[in-house]
């Protein structure tokens, strides 16, 4: 994209896009508009509101129409169940050679589907995960992106301080780490914070709940290999032992429900390690620990294919 002054547009300016905007613009980008009809903030804006962002710079317009024709650059950032209506119907007023970077937690079909619309329009379409918080890291958050015009985005917004690594792939695949990530974060707080309140109830200090933890998970992703351990050890422990840990789980359960909490947590896990041990990996690595993660997958696809009610 070969602009002599870059225009960016933000489509929502919530807490994201303010310390996004903030950091950009001190790092040299001028002209900067924001659009946002949320809940609390919506045209007409209130004085409050247009003064938080006058004070940093940016201009607020009243409607997505005005944002689209005022940008070079627009960068979605509006909450999920939004992030595919705001693309439609921001589309039928992209034009060539207008990004629209979709930075929001939606599943890969809705991105496919907004990527779809936009593209039509000749506007280009970029699957943009924002994997850290703008709060914290501003423009140095990481963003992983994919579609036709990711590296000229990445390009674009790396000379001012942006954060951003294309991967390849069709449009869809940055949405789906995001949210596989989300589910391992997201998901491991829920389970901290069913058994921290456990614990409380029981009259039990946390900070025996860690101990295995900081063991199990420290150690990998310590190792050499990192991450790649923590995948193996997961799979390969669960799936050669799932069977026995369903009974472990279901007492969990039982002594979680006897406190007076809804074991919905314990339960969810318990089902879980049930339709893994329904792949019969014990019997399949007769036994012993497979060696990789990559190994329990392939006996899972081959599982898949012999008798395919065990997916």
């Amino acid at each position: 994209m070969k602009v002599e002054r870059l225009r960016l547009g933000f489509l929502g300016f919530g807490e994201a896009g303010y310390y996004y905007a903030k950091d950009l613009k001190k790092a040299g980008i001028d002209d900067i508009v924001a659009y946002n009809n949320g809940s609390t903030h919506r045209p007409p804006y209130t004085p409050e509101f247009r003064k938080q962002a006058e004070d940093i710079g940016v201009r607020l317009v009243g409607t997505v129409k005005e944002l689209a024709e005022g940008a070079d650059i627009v960068l979605s950032l509006v909450i999920p169940k939004a992030a595919l209506p705001v693309a439609l119907e921001v589309a039928p007023f992209l034009r060539a050679p207008v990004i629209y970077a979709d930075l929001n937690s939606c599943s890969p079909r809705d991105k496919k589907q907004a990527a779809a619309a936009i593209n039509a329009k000749g506007a280009r379409y970029v699957d943009a995960a924002l994997m850290g918080g703008p709060l914290a890291e501003g423009v140095k958050a990481l963003i992983l992106a994919s579609g036709e015009a990711a590296q000229e985005f990445q390009e674009a917004l790396a000379k001012f301080g942006m954060n951003i690594k294309v991967v390849d792939g069709e449009v869809g695949k940055p949405a789906a780490i995001k949210l596989l990530s989300s589910v391992l974060i997201k998901g491991s707080q829920s389970l901290v914070f069913q058994a921290v309140y456990a614990a409380h109830k029981a009259g039990i200090d946390p900070g025996f709940l860690f101990q295995g933890m900081e063991r199990y998970v420290g150690r990998a992703l310590t190792s050499p290999k990192g991450p790649q351990t923590l995948a193996d050890n997961g799979m390969a422990r669960l799936g050669v032992h799932a069977e026995r840990r369903i009974g472990e789980m279901q007492a969990a359960a039982e002594m979680v429900k006897d406190l007076g909490i809804d074991p919905i947590v314990e339960e969810a896990l318990w089902k879980h390690k049930a339709r893994v041990s329904r792949f019969g990996m014990k019997d399949y690595f007769g036994g012993k620990m497979p060696a990789s993660y990559q190994s329990v997958l392939e006996a899972m696809d081959k599982a898949r294919r012999s008798t395919p009610q065990k997916a």
